[in-house]
């Protein structure tokens, strides 16, 4: 099975589990709309970015210069340097036959730039350069290369066996990755007659990995796969010593930017710890029960995004939520399609989702949900989505059943799930799963929306909520009956 951990040195992500928060306010309709006339809420305070979500590359009609008309992608991982985001794609058609890509596209949006083409799968950035790893057609060996993030010829420096790495980080003389059992760094400059290949430790317990790795100081961290935290010097060289660090979950570890004297990590998603150099835990963060899969970090916030999260009684397939440092309070800042990565910068969150890349004002205070598939024109220059709501008064109905809704669809992925319950009251458990369609969910969200607990205004009890049964697509309809064969060419 292929697992990935991507470290981004200026939004480090983690494709794992775990975390959560306290919801404030309701997710508003599902459809995208354009709310220019809305001053309140779509007028820019920057360029980049707005109170509302901004689309800015849509991908399912992706604008690529060169390009004679628009193609669809799959999104892969985000990082923001300057004023470019730049993504990985993959299912696509480019202009030299290749199906996988590295964009960029501009932070206020437009037609994104092809930077390199291949199967690239993990990359982070530099000043100057994006680095990344990309796997041979064969699964057998990974090429690790550079290309300038204006785009230009990749360079190989190093191939390496097996089909993934575990972890990648750069800064602006090393590239250091975490592969099987080795840590190792392959220098960006190597001088004359010096080793173009570095391993700094095979050091590794039986049965385990390293996987996440980050940079600390003259200090490189990396987590182990069954739980572990450990950290060997630099400036990196042939079997350097390994320190244990402390004791982690299972599952790879997110190394956040770190002060001069301490550091945030966060293991599989299920909280977050600040460390000093050697170790000693300084400040706890639970961030809940959000099962989040990427965290980034601004210095002062968190950012996590993950899926299958239950919001509002509605068991949203993404989500957005924030973490204050300060005193740990999880905001949940909107819902979506498959959320995919997560990064920042000064001003803004940007984050890649099954429907495209994303960016909102990190000062935003009104919640959002964006369903369904995007206009085609969406990301022409950055559109606005919306809208937004903060709440209000109960409009008058309590009970909403899902089957009063549209539960029309053709394949599985049309269906989707939310929870019928009394919205008035929270003397029962918030726990959703009951099918709907796509539009029918919206519908749904923008009729509970003014509801006592729709709006935020009373909160659901705490609970431990069940797995809800799958849902699918037969004969038409949303439904639990899955055991059933499906439709012809479901």
């Amino acid at each position: 099975m292929l697992r990935r951990t991507i470290i981004h040195l200026s939004a480090i992500s983690l494709a794992t589990v775990g975390c959560g928060g306290k919801l404030a306010n309701p997710p508003a309709s599902d459809t995208p709309a354009n709310t220019a006339d809305d001053a309140s809420t779509s007028a820019p305070a920057d360029p980049r970015c707005d109170g509302t979500p901004r689309m800015l590359a849509n991908a399912r009609s992706l604008q690529i210069a060169g390009n004679a008309s628009p193609v669809s992608a799959r999104l892969g991982n985000i990082a923001v340097k300057g004023a470019a985001v730049y993504y990985t794609v993959w299912g696509t058609s480019l202009p030299d036959g290749s199906t996988g890509a590295l964009m960029q596209v501009p932070v206020t949006g437009g037609a994104s730039t092809v930077v390199a083409t291949g199967n690239i799968g993990q990359f982070v950035t530099t000043d100057s350069l994006a680095v990344f790893a990309a796997p041979d057609d064969t699964g057998m060996e990974v090429s690790i290369a550079t290309v300038p993030l204006a785009g230009g010829a990749p360079a190989t420096v190093a191939t390496i066996p097996g089909s993934t790495t575990y972890g990648l980080s750069a800064d602006d003389d090393f590239i250091y990755l975490a592969a099987r059992d080795e840590v190792s760094a392959i220098p960006l400059h190597p001088a004359a007659g010096s080793d173009a290949f570095i391993l700094i430790t095979k050091d590794i317990p039986p049965n385990q990995s390293p996987e996440g790795l980050g940079l600390f100081g003259n200090q490189l961290i990396f987590g182990l796969t069954q739980g572990g935290i450990e950290s060997v010097p630099l400036p990196p060289r042939t079997n350097s010593p390994v320190t244990t660090l402390g004791a982690g979950s299972d599952g790879g570890l997110a190394v956040l930017p770190c002060g001069p004297s301490s550091c945030w990590v966060g293991w599989g998603g299920v909280g977050l710890e600040e460390i000093d150099s050697t170790g000693n835990v300084l400040s706890t963060l639970s961030t809940g029960s959000l099962r989040w899969g990427a965290v980034a970090s601004d210095g002062t916030t968190f950012y996590l995004v993950g899926n299958g999260a239950l919001l509002y009684g509605d068991l949203v397939p993404g989500f957005l939520a924030r973490v204050a440092p300060s005193n740990g309070a999880v905001t949940t800042v909107g819902s979506m399609e498959e959320a995919l990565d997560v990064a920042v910068d000064d001003e803004c969150v940007y984050w890649a989702s099954e429907s495209g890349v994303f960016s909102l004002s990190k000062s935003a205070t009104q919640t959002f949900a964006l369903d369904g598939v995007p206009p085609p024109a969406a990301a022409d220059a950055g559109t606005t989505l919306g809208p937004a709501t903060d709440g209000g008064a109960d409009a008058g109905s309590c009970v909403f059943e899902a089957s009063n809704y549209d539960r029309s669809c053709q394949l599985d992925g049309d269906c989707v799930a939310v929870h019928s319950a009394d919205y008035c009251s929270n003397t029962a458990c918030g726990c959703g799963g009951d099918p709907v369609s796509v539009a029918g969910r919206a519908q749904f969200n923008a009729d509970i929306s003014k509801t006592p607990l729709g709006s935020g205004a009373l909160q659901w009890p705490p609970c431990s909520c069940p797995v809800p049964p799958p849902i699918c697509c037969r004969a038409g309809m949303c439904t639990h009956d899955c055991l059933t064969p499906p439709d012809g060419g479901n």
